[in-house]
């Protein structure tokens, strides 16, 4: 078994010589090779041999004494592999990337989880040849290839594709596999063994467990839309706000789309703390805008093969303004070794407005509070509008620039005042500053609100006072008087006890801002 022989004579019998004897197919013996035998006085010739080859053989014997034909044969016996062997580990398809097999995390990529990888299988002899036999035996021997999972430590063992080998695959002995994939991240090593577990009655074999192979990445990664938070009163932002906020899902994916749990650790190679490697991009951006990193990195961890993101935006301003526009963010993760996706939304539109913040003039009593009024507007396409969605924008007291303190007649003026702190609600706020000291002081004198990041004020008043910036640039405005750019900040004229009512008839009065 198997009843035909192979091409070639592997059986040698030493009787005192080692000689390559003939052989016969299971149909019948026709062919024998003189052996010369060594007979003691009891007529045993004792004698060895060796079989390169594997199957279930019988030694027929012949010769003629004194005359007389003497024949006979062995019991059936069989001689299996002596071991199973994988080589050739190797991509399936172009570039037909050779096996590095990598020891760790850091060792170099192999194949993506789910894709075609192949090697040739040996059924050996004790000498290393291949045995041709193997698979032709009449209930033709398989092989079934077992992973073992080498690293990530504990993690998931994943399947492998094909892993039985059917006899019929081997010619000569040889099996070369083009079908083998396994589902999962990290390095593992194969096992051959007898398929049925029993080499032609003689039980299990087990061959040469291979070297590492791997390491195994990912085939692709997927996203699950989540939610967009605006940076303003969770209904939107301003262009050059730093800080709406997008929440989504990514996963790690074998081909088909299954989850490799094994992307973990040192084996996960997409950073979601890094802006730039989540490959944000946006659409409906107008003119002159674009979309960049917050100062706050993204969160997020892969666990088996998942990662929850939070992530931070900014929508640059441009330089002229907008009217509102909805913007998408969508991402194209790329990962350290070229695992990436399609390009998809992370979550639903953003508002963006074009906003600006107004201060207006103010008098009043010279021995009471005074009251100024802070508005946020936005560029509607057409016009400023009171942005009445505000109930965001806050700026502390020690942003408000307070310069030039001035008598009625014009004289540098020793009274003082404070300023209060300033928060917004449906897009309006109010100033307030003290009654001035000495109390009944009548005092005129500059605002402006800091709205930068240094302690000078980008006022059309270049006398002000150092002042906190409040890191609020982008509801700086266009000031003709001193700029061309919209990189103004608000001021204006407090002025408590120097009102005088107004002696004519006022028919129409409107302020321009």
């Amino acid at each position: 078994d198997p009843s035909t022989c192979s091409a070639s004579n592997l059986m040698q019998v030493n009787g005192g010589a080692a000689t390559t004897v003939q052989r016969n197919p299971a149909s019948g013996v026709s062919s024998y090779t003189a052996v010369a035998m060594s007979f003691d006085a009891n007529g045993n010739a004792p004698f060895s041999f060796s079989f390169q080859d594997v199957g279930q053989v019988r030694l027929w014997a012949s010769t003629t004494a004194n005359g007389a034909a003497l024949s006979g044969s062995s019991n059936a016996f069989v001689t299996r592999p002596a071991s199973l062997l994988l080589s050739a580990v190797a991509q399936t398809a172009s570039p037909n990337r050779a096996n590095p097999s990598a020891s760790s995390a850091t060792g170099g990529a192999f194949v993506k989880a789910g894709e075609a990888f192949g090697a040739t299988l040996t059924a050996t002899t004790s000498s290393g040849a291949a045995a041709p036999n193997f698979g032709k035996e009449t209930a033709p021997e398989g092989v079934l290839l077992t992973p073992s999972l080498v690293l990530p430590a504990g993690g998931a063992a994943g399947t492998l594709a094909n892993a039985s080998i059917a006899g019929a695959s081997f010619s000569n002995g040889v099996a070369t596999l083009s079908n083998l994939a396994w589902s999962e991240v990290g390095i593992l090593t194969l096992t051959p063994s007898i398929a049925d577990a029993d080499y032609l009655g003689t039980g299990p074999l087990t061959g040469t467990t291979s070297a590492n192979i791997g390491r195994f990445i990912p085939d692709h990664f997927s996203l699950t839309t989540g939610g967009a938070n605006p940076a303003c009163s969770g209904s939107f932002s301003y262009f050059g706000q730093d800080g709406f906020s997008t929440g989504f899902a990514l996963r790690a994916e074998a081909a088909g789309n299954g989850l490799t749990q094994n992307y973990t650790g040192a084996f996960a190679k997409l950073d979601v703390t890094s802006w730039a490697a989540l490959g944000f991009s946006a659409s409906g951006l107008p003119a002159g805008a674009s979309l960049a990193g917050s100062s706050t990195a993204p969160s997020g961890s892969w666990i088996n093969g998942a990662a929850s993101i939070s992530a931070r935006h900014q929508v640059s301003r441009p330089a002229t303004p907008v009217a509102e526009a909805s913007v998408t963010v969508r991402a194209t993760p790329v990962d350290s070794d070229g695992v990436t996706m399609s390009s998809t939304a992370v979550a639903g539109a953003t508002p963006l407005r074009y906003g600006r913040l107004r201060l207006a003039n103010a008098f009043g009593n010279a021995r009471s509070a005074l009251q100024l009024a802070v508005a946020a507007d936005y560029w509607s396409g057409n016009s400023w509008v009171l942005n009445n969605a505000d109930s965001c924008t806050t700026l502390p007291a020690a942003s408000v620039a307070l310069s030039n303190p001035r008598s009625p007649a014009g004289a540098v003026s020793t009274a003082s005042t404070s300023a209060s702190a300033i928060s917004l609600s449906n897009g309006s706020g109010l100033l307030s500053l003290a009654a001035p000291s000495p109390s009944g002081s009548s005092l005129t004198l500059d605002l402006a609100l800091n709205l930068g990041s240094s302690t000078s004020d980008q006022s059309c008043n270049a006398s002000h006072p150092a002042s906190t910036g409040a890191a609020k640039p982008w509801l700086r405005a266009l000031n003709g008087n001193c700029a061309a750019t919209a990189d103004r900040d608000p001021a204006a004229r407090a002025s408590f006890g120097v009102y005088s009512a107004e002696t004519r008839k006022t028919v129409h009065v409107r302020e321009i801002f």
